[in-house]
């Protein structure tokens, strides 16, 4: 298994990137700050698809800036 990754150190290696966490570290205000790197793409439909690959808790980041035109629903 990986090691477990700032989440500054996965914007840096994954730019703007579509990043499949495993084990993510989360804050008390529910922000990821790392996990293990299980797969990443510039598709955000094929990390999607690898999900299943994977078990145990996980978490999709995107490492790049969000368009201020788009709106986010978590």
């Amino acid at each position: 298994m990986s090691k477990k990754l700032s989440i500054e150190i996965i914007r840096k290696r994954y730019d703007n990137e579509w990043v499949l966490l495993l084990n993510p570290d989360v804050s008390s205000e529910t922000k990821i700050d790392g996990g293990e790197v299980a797969f990443h793409s510039k598709d955000r439909g094929e990390v999607h698809r690898r999900l299943s690959d994977f078990e145990g808790n996980k978490a999709i980041v995107y490492t790049g800036k969000i368009p201020e035109d788009v709106e986010v629903l978590l």
